[in-house]
């Protein structure tokens, strides 16, 4: 249903006036652009449709602040998520709560156990992400994850450890293997190296001698 213009609004004991029929039609346009604009003025029931920027202003009006010039990779849609959740995450600020609440809207599974819980010293805690679902890892994540710990954590306690550990959903890889091998043989001719010749030798001597005798007369 169309908005009614302002000529609409007019009482009928000055409608009939030329003046203002003038008046109206001139209105008419500049206050349809106005109204056109009015939908922008109501802000967290259309959050989904925000922009980025808009996003950032009231991430900063919420005191959610994501230093962005330092790398770190935050998507529109987990903006969205923290935006919605502003008031409930300061309402549970400094609680395990709100720790565990900021890694699920980053679309990650943590544990957080206190110093009694594995041995360290008192005031101390350790966190352990155990699924980064499709987000992976890289500096930029770890530095994110070291900078809301330390924000939302209660002031007493000091970050002992953070794990991050890998994990891969989905169905198990096969994986196939093929070795192919071969032999060169080079053939030359026959080539005799060593000869060996094994026979009988028989020896044989003779001796013959002669002797001549003259015999002279007396």
């Amino acid at each position: 249903m169309a908005s009614a213009g302002l000529k609409d609004l007019i009482p009928a004991s000055i409608a009939i006036d030329s003046q203002v029929k003038s008046a109206t039609l001139a209105l008419d346009d500049q206050l349809a652009d106005i109204n056109s604009h009015l939908i922008q003025t109501i802000i967290l029931p259309r959050v989904d449709e925000l922009s980025q920027e808009v996003l950032d202003l009231l991430l900063w009006e919420f005191h959610i602040t994501l230093d962005e010039g330092a790398g770190l990779a935050v998507s529109v849609e987990e903006k969205r998520d923290l935006v919605k959740r502003a008031v409930e995450i300061h309402r549970l600020k400094g609680t395990k709560a709100a720790l565990l609440r900021i890694f699920e809207m980053l679309s990650m599974r943590g544990v957080i156990s206190e110093w009694y819980e594995y041995g360290g010293e008192p005031y101390k805690f350790k966190v352990e992400i155990l699924e980064l679902s499709e987000r992976g890892l890289d500096e930029q994540t770890y530095v994110l994850l070291e900078r809301l710990i330390d924000e939302y954590k209660n002031v007493r306690s000091w970050l002992d450890e953070l794990n991050v550990y890998l994990t891969v959903r989905g169905a198990v890889p096969k994986v196939a293997m093929v070795s192919l091998c071969g032999e060169e043989i080079t053939v030359y001719p026959y080539n005799v190296t060593e000869l060996e010749n094994v026979a009988s030798i028989r020896w044989a001597l003779g001796y013959q001698a002669v002797e001549t005798v003259t015999v002279y007369p007396l």
